[in-house]
């Protein structure tokens, strides 16, 4: 009777703490602060607090090779840094500075995370873990405004149908070109539809190729695993408008198997319909030791014939 108890009890607390952690964001030591600037590095620190102790919370899991990954969104789209904080178990603070140089090769956009003048989401992913239980990721975000630095021109944002084919070049940098014979590398994003009972769940698709001494381009045959993944992608529905707290989407794909250079990203929750609208994808792969980031703005629209109800 006693261990039954004893037991009993382990589990209500593991439930009390594992409903919803608090998360909170210091710049500069400051909970508050949501303004920087852009002349020095910028301390930030994360924590999540216990609702049943307001103590923070220590244990996490690593989620594709690391226990938080953070991305920094312009809320034009016009910039995009996926980095990963150091985390100290014993005060359970996950921690780095931004815009600061590094030799972590998987934080090499952090020098340059917030780049220009204005508006940023930062958007948390961490996984807790609790006794007795298995862990749930928990997504947060958080707005911050540089207010200084070179401001970056407005562009004529256009949603095409992905249905077709979306080409997006990178120049040898790995930064983004409209210039064709500036670009080093290409990709073909597009998505599909698959039919799921009473819904329809995409694939998205990421087709990359590198030019040859040729100038032609074709797709390499060998890619890296990068964080434990062949590829990641972020989708970000509407990145204009910040205050509407947009939907935002992680997709992971395996290294290419069936055709050389292709990348497939499911959306895999099949209790939440990707629902049409205007967004904007990032999908990343490693190339020859090369994390190349491909971003293209497009729009999702459903098939005027909804799928079979099973």
């Amino acid at each position: 009777m006693k261990i039954q108890f004893i037991i009993i009890y382990l589990l209500l607390i593991s439930g009390v703490e594992s409903r919803e952690l608090e998360a909170i964001l210091k710049i500069f030591g400051d909970p508050e602060k949501r303004e920087v600037s852009l002349n020095q590095p910028i301390p930030l620190k994360v924590s999540f607090i216990k609702p049943n102790n307001q103590k923070n919370h220590k244990m996490f899991m690593k989620m594709h090779a690391k226990p938080m990954h953070m991305l920094i969104i312009k809320s034009d789209g016009q910039s995009f840094a996926h980095i990963h904080p150091n985390f100290n178990p014993k005060t359970g603070e996950f921690s780095l500075n931004l815009n600061d140089q590094t030799r972590d090769p998987d934080n090499f956009s952090l020098p340059k995370a917030i780049p220009y003048k204005g508006n940023y989401t930062i958007f948390t992913e961490i996984m807790p873990m609790f006794p007795g239980e298995e862990g749930q990721m928990q997504m947060n975000r958080f707005h911050v405004k540089a207010l200084d630095g070179p401001e970056v021109n407005k562009r004529n944002e256009q949603f095409p149908d992905a249905r077709n084919k979306i080409s997006v070049y990178l120049n040898e940098n790995g930064k983004s070109t409209k210039v064709l014979s500036e670009a080093r590398y290409m990709a073909k994003m597009h998505y599909q539809q698959f039919d799921f009972c009473d819904r329809y769940l995409p694939k998205f698709y990421f087709e990359v190729f590198e030019k040859n001494h040729l100038g032609q381009f074709e797709r390499p045959k060998k890619f890296d695993n990068w964080l434990n993944m062949g590829g990641h992608s972020i989708i970000l529905e509407n990145p204009q408008d910040p205050e509407a707290r947009p939907k935002f989407y992680h997709l992971h794909a395996f290294l290419p198997m069936a055709v050389d250079g292709e990348f497939t990203f499911p959306y895999h929750d099949h209790k939440n319909s990707f629902m049409p609208g205007q967004y904007r994808i990032w999908g990343q792969v490693k190339l020859k030791g090369k994390v190349l980031t491909f971003t293209t703005s497009f729009t999702y629209t459903l098939p005027e014939q909804w799928p079979r109800n099973c």
